[in-house]
């Protein structure tokens, strides 16, 4: 494997295990978080199907959390107008509150990496990703021509 490979896939690793040890810190589970991101993200809702494609956790995985958020009053599950065999995810007032809290502090945090780094060191970093990710679509098309 090439070196810049390694690093870049070390750094992924390290950036992956930093806000999993930061969700921890706050009694929630990674993927737990990232639900709750999802979930603020959205205005209106999302469905379990959005939540598993946005940050790749399996189904199964989604629907076993968010049946521990509905025990804990923290979010309740409606039919979806267009498809009644999908569940949109909706906060309770109590679950809003707490998932506001949370990343709340998380974003705050992450604002404070971005000022630390300044515009353009972040200009950098994403535009350096994005053209990671462009290329890597364009490979993987090539590979399926």
């Amino acid at each position: 494997m090439d070196v810049r490979s390694r690093s870049y896939n070390a750094l992924w690793q390290e950036n992956n295990h930093l806000y999993e040890q930061w969700a921890r810190a706050h009694g929630l589970s990674y993927n737990e978080l990232l639900i709750l991101i999802s979930l603020v993200d959205s205005d209106n809702g999302c469905s379990q199907k959005d939540v598993s494609r946005q940050w790749m956790i399996p189904k199964q995985t989604v629907h076993s959390i968010l049946k521990n958020m509905v025990r804990q009053k923290l979010v309740f599950l409606e039919s979806s107008i267009a498809d009644k065999r999908s569940k949109h995810i909706r906060f309770t007032d109590e679950g809003r509150r707490f998932a506001e809290q949370i990343t709340g502090e998380l974003f705050r945090l992450e604002q404070k990496i971005w000022d630390r780094l300044g515009t353009e060191q972040t200009k950098a970093l994403l535009h350096g990703l994005s053209l990671c990710n462009q290329f890597m679509k364009e490979e993987i098309a090539l590979e399926h021509t």
